[in-house]
């Protein structure tokens, strides 16, 4: 009886309660572009976190040069090294 009725207690157990999140609905996919999970062309990303930008041009990169449409440029090779 004692633990129910102090305010402390009360109080405490109050803050501790998680209060659920409201779930955003997902949006009608006839009227909305799919989720941001690919984007269009190289340079128009939709919210995709940095890591996964990263990755996917990194992938994207290996199958262009897999593919012979790019060729590694080696950093010795440019004439950045010596000043030239």
């Amino acid at each position: 009886m004692m633990n129910n009725s102090h305010p402390a207690l009360r109080r405490s157990r109050s803050v501790f309660t998680p209060t659920p999140l409201p779930i955003p609905s997902p949006p009608p996919t006839s009227s909305q572009p799919p989720p941001p999970t690919y984007y269009i062309s190289p340079n128009t990303f939709f919210q995709v976190p940095q890591e996964e930008r990263t990755m996917r041009e990194m992938e994207n990169a290996m199958k262009r040069i897999l593919a012979g449409e790019a060729y590694i440029q080696s950093s010795l090779d440019s004439d950045h090294m010596d000043g030239r």
